[in-house]
């Protein structure tokens, strides 16, 4: 019996947790098939993956026989804490380790679908949840309220609905859903970006002549909301994770560099007199550039668009590796050029520009041929005396090697380096296009929590939730409360180890034909996650027979344990109490006579 066998014997004999416990197995091989990469062990990683990807296949399968049997314990045991594993939840597990194959099933999506419409207002579309938010007085009338008490019995009614709560709770849930302060906070940003633009493009001048204007402070206020914003779910949110994919993703080393450009931008503002005051605009106009690519992230919401913009970060970073290799062929083909075009230039700063100029533009097609063929122009000269002083400029010496040089530098780089560029890009799409459907959802939990913590109040309103937060925080601290309703952390109960065992035990025993039936079950959940199952069409005449005959000994062997225990009853002697009663008689004691069962 290898390794693999054993670990698999060890997590049948767990009492409970066998969905986390596989999906922490998968994470440990996934680890350490990452960091072996050496030659040596070249078998050992190939061993690795294949667990990492057998013990993620056992999850998602015991997952899929328990959403099957029962969906809202299956949702429920997904942000159920594991005492065993330091109080985590399964989606946690799964987020920290790219478990994407596990975020996609279908009870998890269904799960984060709920948080972020609402728990009470999953029923809603979203036409009609963003036309109520708008329209506070039409809040009854179009949003659908379910009740977990009574979603089982009775589907939600769409008319004005007149619930036993009193109304403004339905509006706080309503304000307070992830969907509704993504569409605020999204017409929030837009506003700023409006506001930000007006300023710049209308009103920017140095403090000598004229003061800030109304504009200017309100983006102070509602970018500075936003940056405190983002201090507050790094330690709030990020600090929960300890995925550094989250510390250090693209976009989060975005933002710092888009914030750190902002008070760069307000201390020139401030600091600048008018004769450097451009310095300020230059910089003020590169950030509000950097804000408006920011909004891309509000995109990630969208199943269509969000895979796209995750695209965009991965194309980056091949960027980031490709450029080394343009770098040394800039710099090469650039040292020569300035080496026999330009001799003995002055040491400075200059020259290390001249060096990467021509190379750098020649990669878009500008070739400076005039330079290389000696027609020189009138504003140039070759007399050092009267270059030197800066007032005019040096022309270049001709040299017949540069010509060649020119060709063979633009044979490199745009037939081989930019080809090899785009077949990376297009290698990214294709990989990313295949499961970008999985990408996105994997992506999504970050999405749905964030918002989920995030304050009903928009910039720069939020900084009064921020200071209501801490003033509750204290108070807690104070009187010793460390838990609160968090809706991605739930108490663990006997019933939901009990719920996950028999789902084991069904995928361990049940036919393979009625396990394929179940995963196709699930398969046919596409685009509307509490749709309706799709009818199995696929399966052939003896597959289903097959089906059939599993469920017919499924009936039998039940009817027969059934029968089983009657007969037990049977054989068992019983008693009856036999009271003769005298309606005449008061206040006599009768003893019952114990007379047995005749068989």
């Amino acid at each position: 019996m290898d390794r693999r066998n054993v670990a698999m014997l060890f997590w049948k004999k767990e009492n409970n947790d066998y969905i986390y416990s596989a999906l922490y197995a998968s994470s440990i091989a996934k680890e350490l098939a990452e960091k072996s990469s050496s030659e040596s062990f070249v078998d050992q990683r190939t061993d690795l993956w294949e667990s990492s990807r057998q013990y993620e296949d056992l999850a998602y399968n015991v997952m899929t026989e328990l959403y099957c049997k029962d969906k809202n314990r299956a949702r429920t045991l997904l942000m159920t804490e594991v005492e065993g594993y330091n109080y985590t939840t399964i989606l946690e597990i799964a987020e920290k380790f790219t478990l994407m194959k596990f975020m996609g099933h279908a009870a998890c999506q269904s799960r984060l679908d709920k948080i972020w419409k609402g728990e009470k207002l999953s029923y809603t579309s979203n036409v009609k949840a963003i036309t109520a938010a708008f329209m506070p007085m039409l809040i009854m009338c179009l949003v659908k309220i379910n009740d977990n008490k009574v979603e089982s019995t009775e589907s939600p009614d769409t008319s004005c609905q007149h619930e036993k709560r009193p109304n403004w709770m339905i509006i706080y849930h309503f304000y307070n859903s992830p969907r509704i302060k993504f569409v605020f906070h999204l017409m929030a940003y837009m506003v700023m970006i409006v506001i930000f633009c007006l300023f710049i493009l209308t009103d920017l001048h140095p403090m000598s002549d004229k003061n800030p204007s109304i504009y200017e402070y309100m983006v102070y206020a509602m970018a500075g909301s936003l940056m405190i914003e983002e201090i507050r779910q790094a330690f709030v949110i990020k600090q929960m994770s300890r995925n550094l994919m989250t510390w250090f993703s693209f976009w989060t080393l975005y933002e710092i560099v888009m914030y750190s450009m902002f008070l760069t931008s307000v201390f020139l503002r401030l600091t600048l007199s008018a004769d450097k005051f451009y310095h300020t605009r230059m910089m003020y106009a590169i950030t509000l550039g950097l804000f408006i690519v920011n909004g891309m992230q509000f995109f990630l919401a969208s199943k269509h668009i969000g895979p796209k913009v995750i695209m965009i970060g991965r194309m980056m970073y091949d960027i980031l590796f490709f450029i080394l290799i343009f770098a040394v062929f800039v710099f090469g083909f650039g040292i020569v050029y300035q080496a026999t075009m330009y001799p003995n230039s002055k040491l400075g700063f200059q020259l290390f520009k001249e060096i990467i100029y021509m190379p750098y533009w020649q990669l878009y097609g500008e070739l400076f041929l005039p330079e290389f063929e000696g027609k020189e122009p009138s504003t140039c000269s070759h007399d050092v005396t009267i270059y030197s002083k800066g007032n005019i400029a040096r022309c270049p010496e001709v040299n017949q090697i540069n010509t060649l040089l020119l060709a063979i530098y633009m044979v490199v780089t745009h037939i081989i380096l930019v080809n090899i560029l785009i077949a990376m890009f297009s290698n990214t799409f294709t990989k990313l296009q295949n499961n970008n459907e999985l990408v996105w959802k994997f992506h999504r939990y970050s999405l749905v929590q964030e918002y989920y913590d995030k304050s009903m109040l928009i910039p720069p309103l939020i900084i009064l939730s921020h200071m209501v937060s801490m003033v509750k925080c204290i108070y807690l601290k104070c009187r010793g409360i460390t838990h609160r309703h968090n809706m991605f952390k739930m108490k663990r109960t006997d019933l939901s180890n009990k719920v996950e065992e028999k789902a084991v035990y069904r995928y361990f025993n049940l036919p393979a034909r009625m396990r394929r039936y179940h995963a196709k079950t699930m398969e046919a959940e596409k685009d509307e996650l509490e749709a309706s199952y799709e009818q199995d069409n696929e399966l052939n005449l003896q597959e289903q027979f097959d089906l059939l005959s599993s469920e017919m000994d499924s009936m039998q062997e039940n009817q027969f344990k059934t029968l089983l225990a009657i007969n037990q009853l049977k054989e068992k002697q019983q008693k009856l109490l036999i009271v003769d009663v005298n309606s005449k008689t008061h206040g006599q004691i009768f003893v019952p006579m114990e007379v047995p069962i005749k068989r």
